[in-house]
Order: C-alpha cells, then sequence, then structure tokens
C-alpha cells in the first residue's frame, strides 16, 4: 500500500471516510509516526532487518567521522588492514567510554576502538594511514512525503501503520481505542512469530558457550 491507500484506510478505521474531520495533513503525520514505531518492533524482530554499509577512507591525523544522516545505531564497525575483497584483513573496532579514551598504548596508529560524540564517532588511536573505514548500521527509514510513496516496511505489517494512525485520532478525539488497540497487539505479535520462525531450514538447537567457541547442541 501507498500513503495514499493508508490514509484512505486509516480515514475508515476512524468512521471519516471522506476526511471532513481528521484532515489530510494530520493523518499524514499520523501515518509517518507509525511508521516510525513500526520500525522499532521491526528491529527488535528481526535480526539485521535495516542494516547498510557504509564505507569511507580515513585521513592521517584525523580521528573525527561524522555518521550517516539516516544513522540509528552501529552493528559493527571495521578498518581494513591490508589485502582487497574477498582477501582482505580486517579488524573489528570496540566500543570504549569516553573515560577509557586515554588508555590507548600509542596516540597514532591503527584505530582498534571508537566512541561516539554527537552525531559522530572518533577513532582511537588517531589514524595515520589512509586505511578504508567500513561501517554496518541501522538506518532511519525514510518518512512517507508522497501520495505515491510506499513504507519502507514488508507488505503484511502495513496496515499496522493505519491502525497506529487511527488509534491516535481516536486519543485526539476522545474516543476509546481499545479495540484497534487489539488488533494493533495481534500485529506485534506476528511480527514476533515471523522472526521466530524465519529461518527453518534446520531444527531448533541450543548453542553452547565453550572456550573453542560456539558449539551447537542438537
Amino acid at each position: 500500500m501507498n500513503r495514499l491507500d493508508l490514509r484512505n484506510l486509516t480515514w475508515y478505521w476512524l468512521d471519516d471516510e471522506n476526511g471532513g474531520y481528521f484532515k489530510e495533513a494530520q493523518v499524514n503525520r499520523f501515518l509517518n509516526n507509525a511508521l516510525r514505531e513500526c520500525q522499532k518492533h521491526l528491529i527488535q524482530s528481526f535480526e539485521n532487518r535495516y542494516v547498510q554499509c557504509a564505507e569511507t577512507t580515513l585521513t592521517a591525523d584525523q580521528s573525527k567521522y561524522a555518521l550517516p544522516t539516516d544513522f540509528l545505531k552501529i552493528n559493527h564497525l571495521e578498518v581494513v588492514l591490508s589485502g582487497t575483497a574477498p582477501n582482505e584483513s580486517v579488524r573489528q573496532l570496540q566500543f570504549i567510554t569516553l573515560g577509557q579514551k586515554n588508555l590507548r598504548l600509542s596516540n597514532t596508529g591503527s584505530p582498534y576502538a571508537y566512541y561516539f560524540e554527537g552525531d559522530a564517532i572518533i577513532l582511537s588511536p588517531v589514524p595515520d594511514s589512509a586505511l578504508t573505514l567500513r561501517l554496518f548500521y541501522t538506518y532511519r527509514i525514510a518518512e512517507m512525503n508522497d501520495d505515491t510513496d510506499v513504507p519502507d516496511i514488508p507488505t503484511e505489517y502495513q496496515e499496522f501503520l493505519a491502525i497506529s494512525a487511527a488509534m491516535d485520532g481516536l486519543i485526539k478525539d476522545g474516543r476509546d481505542p481499545s479495540a484497534l488497540l487489539i488488533k494493533k497487539n495481534e500485529y506485534i505479535d506476528m511480527m514476533r512469530r515471523d522472526a521466530e520462525n524465519r529461518n527453518v531450514d534446520r531444527p531448533r538447537m541450543v548453542v553452547v558457550t565453550t572456550e573453542d567457541g560456539f558449539d551447537p547442541v542438537w
């Protein structure tokens, strides 16, 4: 469904099918608020559902690098020490707190840690060469700005947006949203169940951590 379809469905749930009371601009805002909420549930339920990769080349003596504008959270951060894909030597950077930044062994070199500073990350130690920095991060999905825009969520969950938007409308109107809340919670449960059943290529197993790594127990 696109934004127009979702807005019409929201008006239907609100018993305002002509949009005479709940204006178009307000329902559009309700829908985009619902889009953000839906993404949160999908991130919690589906591993790596909204992960993408960004790369940049480090500059010697520069430790601060801006995060992407659609950044939500870091999933994995690494530097390429040598080689080219698929034969690369990479190092995963570890998160440290601000108080740990002075514990590094040297002031410059190949980074092995990072910490946040506003909308940027600070690498430690300060890079001394033009290595490739590779960031795997969860991105913030784009809002729907046109009626032809389709939300960046799976088709089977798109009605969730109209239900959540309609609940905002009922709350604004002082009406009881409990019936829609039941339907909304059914969608949240559906997301969790679908995520649990996403891989059915082998029986379920327990993963036991050993000194040598991870051992599946069937």
